[in-house]
């Protein structure tokens, strides 16, 4: 094509761009979506690799988190950024007076002048509001960064300690550096770092190392701007200010607090449920309004740590054709055979040997396959049912002691149930799945209230396409374990262990009810909680039906009282007459008598009375007869509590003694009775120590 006498190349042309560089321009990959969401994940990538590096040498995590905010007019006035009327930005580095200073020298890594960074930040402030910057702070007790290192692990994007078969909570060697490429964009300003470097949990580090971290995101390659290197000495410090050992990260971004502080609080909190041997500390200052201050402290209910994550070697079920090659090439085994046998796992010398034959392998080196042959032999280990699935003992789960503790401490449930399921295997990995439910607790809304984490890591966003809200949901019938989805306050936590967790899409935010062994383990394990939550309620109701029944007796108690006095005075006042029928009033006598008789299930036979029966008085009063009702009712509703398998209401309800405990009729048939029985006739003499009444004995 010409185009006034020249030619135009209208080829396309080829670029490439580097993994920071693609990461900064989609950063909603990695969580950053917005202001306030690119806030929380940078506190959120922070927090769990100190987790990681305390639970590495095995050491009680204890972690502080600080988050002070700025308005943009202390943020400039803090870092030395002036910005003038000819729209000319000078930086001047406040600490040192150098024009030369480390904001201007972030922007020109990546060819961006301050003018066009202030315009790009700005563009954070869309919705009107005041744009504001923070300053993390997260220091933790673990291993910290060998000095040597920090550069690189920092620094360049997918660099990491964490690639491998082993549980981990972090994979992409993605979270830390996306931290600073937000930095970068929306502040301009790079990271610090304070690393305290030891190995071990029992030897403090002798110094500290600080160096400020850049990144060249075009090359993906680190920049150290500064380091310097202290001696560490923790004496004449306070208990709370004692630091020997790990890493202190500085990072300043812009963001929106507003936005995501509740959702940071209730990460803390979900984090603290599955970690309960963590301490963790979060505090944020406001600089203009003090009243937004606050200190939330979650501390630590457990010692028990889980197990350490082992790294395993790749099972034969999980390799594809490029993760095959690749173990191929770099093996360092003379035949096939033994390849099999040691570089994959699940795979024994007989099922070795026979792979190899049916494919005609034995004369070739691993580093010589083809690639049709790469393919047959994934296919061969994909088919074939001898392979041993892969051991779940890799896994570091956080175990039902922990979970149990960490959902007590957090949300005080009056009721909650814990379960394991058996290890199951996905596409060749091990995966675990633990879970408790609860009922009631403080903050617990009604309904059914889903916590979710994998691999110990709270999972907060998109919830409704997650396979532990639909297994919940759609796949439990919470009716026949007696509880209602509506109105009970339903507390359903699932952890989920792997080796690779499936999640669906690149910011790691749910799991997929795709997978269906997950999905039947998550089940499974859900029903065993709810079974245990099943035996639990039906005693707890049994109890209840206990005491409406006692409650509904002792009501009717002082009417029956003041009528069977009543009787017994129109007795004596017949037998006092002496025109009175005889016959009558020893009859009415019997039956009065016969009714206050136990309930034997023999019918008692009437005896006419003697001659002298017309001689004995009733001196029965209405207080004893009530106390006498109200003891057996007492101890008639303590049988039905112990053969519900509960203890007693109170210490009322419970039995003087085991002998009249068994004799007594139960609440239910009392309840049921016409009569009201006890255990002794109503006229015998009443225990002389019980000072709440007094009687005369009486007898007929």
């Amino acid at each position: 094509m010409k185009r006034k006498g020249r030619d135009i190349d209208t080829r396309e042309k080829s670029t490439q761009q580097s993994a920071a560089e693609f990461f900064s321009e989609h950063q909603q990959i990695a969580g950053f979506d917005n202001p306030g969401k690119s806030l929380f994940t940078t506190i959120r990538e922070l927090v769990e690799n100190s987790l990681d590096a305390a639970e590495s040498i095995h050491a009680l995590p204890v972690i502080r988190v600080t988050v002070t905010e700025y308005t943009e007019e202390e943020h400039n006035k803090r870092h030395g950024i002036i910005i003038g009327d000819t729209s000319k930005s000078a930086v001047v580095n406040a600490s040192t007076g150098n024009s030369e200073g480390l904001h201007e020298e972030a922007q020109q890594i990546e060819g961006v002048t301050p003018k066009q960074n202030i315009g790009r930040t700005s563009s954070l402030a869309q919705s009107g509001k005041e744009l504001m910057y923070y300053t993390i702070q997260c220091q933790d007790n673990g291993c910290g960064i060998a000095p040597d290192l920090i550069s690189e692990l920092l620094g360049r994007v997918l660099s990491g300690s964490k690639h491998g078969v082993r549980q981990t909570r972090g994979k992409f060697g993605l979270g830390a550096k996306m931290a600073l490429i937000w930095s970068k964009k929306s502040s301009g300003l790079p990271i610090t770092v304070k690393s305290a470097y030891s190995p071990s949990v029992d030897k403090p580090a002798t110094c500290v190392t600080t160096v400020v971290l850049d990144m060249d995101i075009q090359r993906n390659e680190p920049r150290v701007l500064s380091t310097s290197t202290s001696s560490l000495s923790i004496e004449g410090m306070e208990d709370d200010e004692k630091w020997c050992r790990g890493l202190d990260m500085n990072v300043t971004i812009a963001g929106a607090w507003s936005a995501c502080r509740s959702r940071v609080l209730q990460y803390f909190q979900q984090l603290a449920v599955i970690t309960p041997y963590a301490h963790l500390s979060l505090e944020f200052v406001s600089t203009r309004d003090q009243k937004k201050n606050f200190t939330a402290e979650f501390v630590r209910r457990s010692n028990q740590m889980p197990p350490m994550a082992e790294t395993v070697l790749p099972h034969a079920k999980s390799l594809n054709n490029i993760t095959m090659s690749h173990l191929l090439r770099t093996s360092y085994f003379g035949d096939m055979q033994k390849f099999l046998t040691s570089a994959v796992s699940g795979v024994q010398a007989k099922t070795a040997s026979a792979i190899v034959t049916s494919l005609g392998l034995e004369n070739c080196l691993p580093s010589d396959l083809s690639p049709s042959q790469v393919a047959a032999l994934c296919q061969v280990l994909r088919d074939d049912v001898t392979i041993r699935p892969p051991s779940a003992n890799c896994l570091s789960p956080a175990g039902e002691y922990n979970m149990r503790l960490g959902v007590l401490k957090e949300l005080k449930p009056k009721l909650v149930a814990t379960f394991t399921d058996k290890p199951g295997v996905n596409e060749g990995h091990p995966f675990l799945v633990e879970a408790a439910v609860s009922l009631g607790g403080v903050n617990v809304k009604e309904g059914i209230n889903i916590f979710r984490f994998a691999n110990r890591i709270p999972l907060l966003f998109e919830p409704g396409a997650d396979v532990v809200t639909q297994v919940a949901t759609r796949r439990i019938n919470w009716g026949s374990y007696l509880m209602d989805p509506k109105r009970d306050s339903i507390g359903v936590y699932v952890s989920i262990v792997s080796t690779r967790i499936p999640f669906k899409g690149t910011s790691k935010e749910y799991i997929g009810d795709d997978v269906t062994e997950i999905q039947s383990s998550v089940r499974r394990a859900l029903m065993g909680c709810c079974q245990q939550m099943r035996m639990h309620l039906a005693e707890s109701l049994a109890r209840r039906d206990v005491h409406e029944r006692r409650k509904a007796l002792l009501k009717y108690i002082p009417d029956i009282s003041r009528a069977v006095v009543g009787v017994a005075q129109k007795i004596r006042d017949r037998e006092d007459d002496p025109s009175g029928s005889k016959w009558s009033s020893q009859f009415t006598a019997l039956e009065v008598d016969a009714a206050l008789e136990p309930t034997t299930g023999k019918k008692r036979e009437a005896k006419a009375p003697s001659d002298t029966s017309s001689k004995r008085r009733c001196v029965l009063s209405e207080n004893v007869l009530a106390a006498r009702l109200t003891d057996f009712v007492n101890k008639a509703a303590a049988n039905d509590q112990h053969a519900a398998g509960g203890g007693t209401e109170d210490a009322s309800s419970a039995p003087r003694s085991g002998k009249d405990s068994s004799t007594s009729v139960s609440s239910k048939e009392l309840y049921l009775s016409v009569r009201t029985s006890t255990s002794k006739p109503l006229y015998s003499s009443l225990n002389s120590s019980d000072s709440s009444f007094s009687a005369t004995e009486g007898t007929w």
